[in-house]
């Protein structure tokens, strides 16, 4: 069996352990790209424990499928990712009251590094966090440095992975949470003098464990882990019971898939025909309304834009009031050709137009402002001046 110990990130490279009869017979480190000597098929990986969360869910559950819903309550809030985006995973019983361990991991991470083993060909069977498997006295803890990384184990206790630079200020703060639990705390790459206690807290006896080789002892753990144990690649520990061909999902799914896109497209066709039919009847109608309220329109080739045209032209007069003026102007001009038009003015939104006349007679500028009076009520009149040797009157004409 071939065993991964992953990096910090699926970048870094890929530590890897070969095992036959429980005894490492090759090892070695991968870069990404890299061949891994004979891969191909199944191995086992191990993730640092910053990957995912585990915890204890202490509700008892029937079946696998219960126990990883009760799990997404278990982390409800406690997660960067959404529910939908997020793996959990469960393992069988722990104890007589059927608690279990429950992890839950994003999907999108745990993507990138089944992408990462895919580059090597390989197709992890199990995936499991180092601080969770690895192998604990009772009573006792592990602080082992892996790379960059130190793993903090403690069984059933709990335990954690993290930067090895941060580990320090949290191991101390960590023991006196458990409150005595641990007695006996084993180092391993790991100077005494990085552990700090807390005020009040004494620390437990020193265990020096020499010549341990990280990768050896993941290995082999990983290889004997108990159905308890959750397993990230499966979902939960009892999908691996399931003897069915790997490929039996996915024609299932297809299946489903086929199923569904035919009966989606039948759907489709009959209401496709129901809306053409409605669709005919509510144009026929509208084109006999439009013909009613545009009798001038002889023909229609597209309705919808004759309607929008015939919209547009009915909110042009009141968006534009020089067009409201315009024809009492030009009748006006008309009848006095001694008056012209020097000046014309709207600012919107005010509703007025504004325009100057002159005229060299003052008593034919009297005449056309009259008759503009005549043709619009609205109409304010200022006083006659006298600009470059012509009579000259400003009105107001408000568009209706």
């Amino acid at each position: 069996m071939l065993v991964l110990v992953a990096g910090d990130t699926p970048d870094t490279p890929l530590a890897w352990a070969r095992l036959q009869s429980g005894i490492v017979t090759a090892q070695g480190v991968a870069a990404r790209g890299e061949a891994i000597p004979g891969a191909g098929g199944d191995c086992i990986l191990v993730l640092p424990g910053f990957e995912a969360q585990l915890r204890i869910l202490e509700t008892p559950t029937r079946s696998g499928a219960q126990a990883r819903a009760a799990a997404a309550y278990l982390f409800k809030g406690a997660l960067a990712t959404s529910e939908t985006d997020t793996l959990f995973a469960v393992g069988e019983a722990i104890n007589e009251s059927g608690a279990r361990l429950a992890a839950a991991i994003a999907r999108p991470r745990l993507s990138a590094w089944l992408a990462r083993c895919a580059e090597s060909r390989l197709a992890p069977r199990a995936i499991y966090l180092d601080c969770a498997i690895w192998p604990v006295e009772s009573g006792s803890a592990h602080v082992v440095r892996v790379g960059d990384r130190t793993l903090v184990a403690a069984g059933a206790l709990g335990g954690f992975t993290i930067e090895s630079d941060l580990a320090p200020a949290l191991l101390g703060p960590w023991l006196a949470q458990l409150g005595g639990k641990v007695t006996r705390l084993h180092l391993a790459g790991v100077a005494p003098e990085q552990i700090a206690s807390s005020p009040g807290v004494a620390l437990p006896a020193l265990v020096f464990d020499q010549g341990v080789d990280p990768l050896h002892v993941l290995a082999l753990a990983s290889t004997a882990m108990p159905p308890r144990m959750p397993n990230l690649a499966q979902g939960s520990a009892d999908a691996g019971k399931d003897q069915r061909s790997p490929l039996a999902p996915w024609l299932l799914a297809a299946a489903l898939a086929a199923a569904a896109g035919l009966t989606q497209i039948g759907v489709t066709a009959l209401d496709g025909m129901r809306d053409i039919n409605a669709a005919r009847t509510v144009t026929a109608g509208a084109e006999v309304a439009f013909r009613a309220a545009r009798p001038e329109v002889k023909r229609i080739t597209n309705l919808r834009a004759q309607v929008t045209a015939a919209i547009n032209s009915a909110k042009r007069v009141a968006a534009n009031p020089v067009l409201v003026v315009s024809p009492s102007v030009t009748a006006m001009l008309v009848a006095h050709p001694d008056v012209q038009l020097d000046e014309i003015r709207h600012d919107a939104p005010n509703p007025a137009v504004s325009l100057r006349f002159s005229s060299m007679t003052p008593a034919e500028l009297d005449a056309a402002v009259a008759a503009l009076q005549q043709t619009s009520a609205r109409i304010d009149v200022g006083p006659m001046q006298a600009i470059d040797g012509r009579s000259s009157v400003t009105i107001s004409m408000g568009a209706l």
